[in-house]
């Protein structure tokens, strides 16, 4: 659906997920042992396993998000995935975390975290979502229709194709339309 200037676009939109991954982690040692504690060699020592998230989240998130069929999926299917995902990090990150890590590890972290990057990743795919479907109202992800012919079906999804623009589709042509194109205010190729 999406072309191909926009895997430049998947591209950055996978390094600002690992950032916000680092960034949830950040935030959860910082609210445990900064804020409730004011403990700065804890915190200190527990920022020292931000790569294993990141890490992990890149490995899951790369296999699993970044292909242009499962950009625009339903809401509730992606919300699903990303809970899911989110699952993945915390499983890996504690089994690796415990193995690392001297001390153990902080369950109110670690909850901390599951929480901040949830909400991180889902504001993330909203925005990324909102953009994306603009850029397909306007055209710039558009793909272009040539239609032949005529006929209810043709009149059906032509129908469908000009009330939905959000489904980056534009038609450039409608060939031996009979007069139809103009009438509905397209262009002929005749």
């Amino acid at each position: 659906m999406l072309n191909e200037q926009s895997k430049t676009f998947l591209f950055f939109h996978y390094l600002f997920d690992l950032l916000l991954v680092a960034l949830s982690w950040l935030m959860a040692t910082y609210i445990r042992f900064m804020i409730l504690e004011s403990d700065s060699s804890s915190f200190i020592k527990f920022m020292k396993l931000i790569p294993i998230p990141v890490i992990v989240a890149a490995y899951f998130l790369f296999r699993e998000h970044y292909h242009t069929r499962q950009i625009l999926h339903a809401w509730h299917r992606e919300f699903s995935r990303l809970l899911m995902l989110n699952i993945k990090i915390q499983i890996f990150f504690i089994l690796a975390g415990y193995n690392l890590q001297a001390n153990r590890l902080s369950r109110l972290t670690m909850v901390l975290f599951f929480f901040i990057c949830q909400i991180f990743l889902i504001l993330n795919r909203v925005v990324f979502r909102n953009h994306i479907m603009m850029k397909m109202i306007k055209g710039e992800l558009s793909n272009n229709l040539f239609i032949i012919g005529q006929g209810t079906h043709i009149d059906r999804f032509i129908e469908k194709v000009l009330s939905n623009p959000h489904m980056g589709m534009h038609i450039c042509c409608w060939a031996d339309s009979e007069g139809r194109a103009e009438e509905q205010g397209l262009p002929s190729c005749t």
